[in-house]
């Protein structure tokens, strides 16, 4: 979905609902598509880096570099590229492995023991 999509779905949210919506919950949508995100460019061969300084841009040359419609928030600046190296997969050791047994004690008491 194209940022403009996304700026105008929540203008209509905030009409239904007369109310603006609070930051927070802005804030960790941002979060969870971005995340969505990352995964999706790693899936294809692409590296991405999420770059929280870029929240804080106020530069009106790089604002309008970047062409963030007015009135539109920075919530999660991503940069998405190619990277110059893959690393490999590092080794995963095997899990450690706990089965509990409970057990009641001589007062009736739930316990787990390995």
């Amino acid at each position: 979905m194209a940022f403009r999509q996304l700026l105008e779905m929540r203008r209509s949210v905030r009409k239904f609902k007369d109310t603006p919506l609070p930051g927070e919950l802005l804030a960790k949508d941002c979060a969870l598509a971005a995340s969505y995100l990352m995964l999706s460019t790693a899936s294809r061969g692409l590296g991405s880096c999420w770059i929280e300084l870029g929240r804080f841009i106020r530069d009106p040359d790089l604002i309008r570099g970047i062409r963030l419609p007015e009135g539109a928030e920075i919530h999660a600046p991503l940069v998405v590229g190619y990277p110059a190296i893959n690393p490999a997969i590092p080794k995963r050791n095997p899990p450690d492995i706990i089965n509990l047994t409970w057990k009641r004690n001589q007062h009736g008491h739930l316990y787990g023991t390995h």
